[in-house]
């Protein structure tokens, strides 16, 4: 199976899935659930190299230490015995930190795996490719072979990936914006044709023709033109999913100009592009038989004699049109293009992801993402797949909250500015609502899970890369059932 790693780079380990050691140093490490007593069949793996039978090591060896046990002319290896506890996550993050160059192998044996086991190993496999956050990004990290048994092998395959996919996402999140221009977002999008998906660019002379009058009018003031970007992965027949992603490289707020201090984080303003990015790699790389379109919407907002002015009229694909309010509620400018685009392809579902308004935050905080949709089953099918990793939490779509975006001039204004009316997330979903036509629609607005504020092992602090694993396993669950 194609590696994303070779499309779109991120610092993740190689890692590798056998049944025995490989040759040269290693770290070998024996989770467990009990005591910590070595299986058998590592101890007399380990006697039969001429090693000694240590004793347990503790958690705490995980610090750095590098116990040797065996040390021929062959291979050197240093035993850890750790309990996988409930952070398994964490466990494997921190282990991550122990290999460098000299030691580029961690063996892994999990002993007594149950069900309870399982899930718990995958966990530890994902901290182990998340926690190469600790290296930098220009770093080559080492390589990590899992020594598995056949049925632990088979559950960790697509942990790996998922894993992997929001580690992309992270890295692409937190690419400064001096780097990430809208061109330079479409260019990750096009190596993903190595995994075997098909990438059209709209550049801005495609959107003028087309009639892209939102994602036109937030990249006016920016001198890095704006673009849709179109990743397909094809399955004839299959359930039809059309994934749309905002893609706004920088926020400076436009003429409605952010403080300093808002602007600092604006980079990661595309997390949600950055999460149908991954989630495209990822749904390539487990061939799921589904029909999946992303569609980025990518731009920079940005201040300039031709930016857009608070009280213009934009006209959006479809020619619905909106009057702007405020220059610094662009990312619904820009969706509601593209939802309306992806509605005119007629997919079963439409699902667009955004850091979109902070309000978000303000009612959920930052372990929820907020939920809009006009479908129930597939608004629970989507709670069900975060419910361990990737939360969501459905909202309201009140329909007397219109009022607050009624416009005098336009089908709709894009900011809620009477102070009667609060409830800026759903006020900006129901802004999107209607470009989704009657086609079945989910709104994930993930301001408040799109960033960390402080980190742990294997959740640093900054883009969290939040969507691209809840996308793929709803996708992979959609896969599973009967058409």
């Amino acid at each position: 199976m194609p590696d994303s790693r070779d499309a779109l780079r991120t610092n993740a380990p190689r890692i590798r899935l056998a049944d025995a050691p490989p040759d040269g140093d290693a770290v070998l490490i024996c989770l467990t659930r009990g005591s910590g007593r070595l299986p058998r069949r590592i101890r007399d793996r380990i006697r039969d190299a001429g090693g000694r039978v240590p004793k347990w090591l503790p958690v705490a060896a995980l610090a750095g230490r590098w116990v040797p046990i065996s040390d021929d002319d062959d291979r050197t290896v240093a035993l850890l015995s750790a309990p996988l506890g409930d952070d398994a996550l964490a466990l494997g993050a921190r282990l991550t930190g122990l290999l460098t160059p000299e030691r580029d192998h961690i063996c892994l044996n999990l002993s007594d795996s149950d069900d309870d086991g399982q899930r718990r190993l995958r966990a530890f496999v994902s901290g182990l490719v998340l926690g190469s956050a600790s290296h930098p990004i220009n770093e080559s990290v080492p390589g990590v072979t899992l020594v598995l048994s056949e049925p632990d092998q088979a559950a960790v395959v697509d942990e790996l990936i998922l894993a992997e996919s929001t580690l992309l996402a992270r890295t692409l999140a937190a690419t400064p914006s001096n780097i990430k221009t809208p061109a330079w977002l479409a260019e990750q999008a096009k190596s993903l044709g190595a995994l075997g998906l098909s990438v059209t660019v709209h550049d801005a002379k495609d959107l003028r023709e087309q009639g892209f009058g939102g994602v036109l009018a937030v990249g006016a003031g920016s001198e890095r033109p704006p673009n849709v970007t179109v990743i397909r992965h094809s399955r004839p027949g299959a359930r039809r999913i059309t994934l749309v992603g905002k893609g706004i490289t920088f926020d400076s707020g436009g003429l409605s100009l952010k403080p300093p201090a808002g602007m600092t984080t604006m980079k990661t303003d595309m997390s949600g592009a950055a999460a149908v990015i991954a989630t495209m790699a990822a749904t390539a790389r487990m061939a799921l038989d589904v029909d999946v379109t992303g569609i980025l919407a990518n731009a920079e907002n940005m201040p300039d004699g031709a930016a857009m002015r608070p009280g213009d009229v934009i006209t959006h694909f479809g020619g619905r049109t909106s009057e702007v309010r405020n220059t610094d509620a662009e990312g619904r400018l820009v969706l509601a293009d593209c939802i309306a685009f992806a509605a005119t392809q007629r997919p079963d579902c439409i699902v667009d992801i955004a850091t979109l308004t902070g309000a978000a935050t303000v009612g959920l905080g930052r372990q929820y993402a907020a939920l809009y949709s006009t479908d129930s089953a597939t608004a629970e099918s989507l709670r069900v797949q975060g419910i361990d990793s990737e939360k969501v939490w459905r909202m309201p779509l009140v329909d007397a909250y219109e009022q607050a975006i009624h416009s005098d001039i336009a089908d709709a204004a894009n900011s809620a500015t009477d102070p009667a009316f609060q409830g800026g997330s759903i006020t900006a979903a129901l802004f999107l609502r209607p470009f989704a036509a009657d086609v079945p629609w989910q709104h994930l607005d993930i301001a408040g899970v799109g960033r960390r504020e402080s980190g742990t092992p294997g959740r640093p602090k900054g883009p969290t890369g939040y969507g691209a694993r809840l996308l793929t396993q709803w996708l992979k669950h959609l896969a599973a059932q009967p058409s």
